[in-house]
């Protein structure tokens, strides 16, 4: 009875091992799929913040270019306002008396 007893014993002392291996084992697999899902994440967010960034750069740009080209159409003005002025102020001519 004794060596029935030493057996169940054993037996269960070898499953419950078994067990936490296994439980173990399975936080680890957890732990490991967190990591990548939480990677997987934060790759689709940086993708998210380049996409974004990019958008702002191209705005600037524009941007940039329209203040280039009102600046060339201004600098055209006073070149074309300097034009007219300077024949409408044609030197008197000199008359004798």
């Amino acid at each position: 009875m004794k060596n029935a007893i030493d057996i169940l014993k054993d037996s269960s002392e070898s499953l419950i091992a078994e067990l936490i291996r296994q439980k173990k084992e399975l936080v680890s697999l957890k732990t490991e799929y967190l990591k990548i899902h939480h990677q997987r994440g934060q790759k689709k967010k940086r993708i998210k913040n380049k996409a974004h960034l990019q958008d702002l750069e191209n705005g600037f740009k524009r941007a940039n270019l329209k203040v280039i080209l009102a600046l060339k159409v201004i600098e055209e003005e006073i070149r074309v306002d300097s034009f007219f002025k300077g024949l409408t102020e044609l030197p008197k001519s000199k008359e004798t008396y």
